[in-house]
């Protein structure tokens, strides 16, 4: 059991937070070098994950971004370090379309087979696109000139 926090929880009383609720379950998790070595893990972690939530514009997502975005380093002006998310012009006016549709009073199923008669893909399909469209081109393998006998 672990309490939340925020970047200004120290390491100490999140530990004692969590020493405290243990005790309360009637939880010992004993002593030595294999909990401190936990431990010290523990507050590493909680400790860069408290610095990336102040970092400004910074994505922390693995995978795909949300629709409408897409990932791109992040600018020199910012250190250049991690990624952040940028609109996705093509998205965008997909999406502008669905607002605006529904905004028209159009139901989300009618929406659908509009966006499916003009071709737009799904986001799912749409990122597969993506990643095929950024993908580096792939290197030609060298091949050995067999010698003639």
């Amino acid at each position: 059991m672990s309490v939340r926090t925020d970047e200004t929880t120290s390491p100490e009383r999140q530990r004692e937070a969590d020493d405290i609720a243990a005790a309360a379950l009637g939880i010992d998790f004993g002593e030595g070098d294999g909990l401190r070595e936990s431990q010290s893990i523990s507050d590493r972690v909680t400790g860069a994950q408290a610095a990336m939530r102040k970092m400004a514009l910074r994505w922390r997502g693995g995978g795909r971004s949300p629709y409408g975005y897409l990932p791109a380093p992040m600018s020199k002006e910012h250190g250049r370090v991690g990624w952040t998310l940028v609109p996705d012009p093509d998205a965008v006016r997909v999406i502008e379309r669905i607002i605006a549709a529904l905004l028209d009073g159009k139901s989300p199923h009618a929406i659908a087979l509009m966006l499916n008669a003009d071709g737009v893909l799904s986001p799912s399909e749409y990122w597969k696109a993506y990643k095929a469209r950024t993908k580096a081109p792939p290197t030609r393998r060298r091949t050995r000139r067999r010698r003639s006998p």
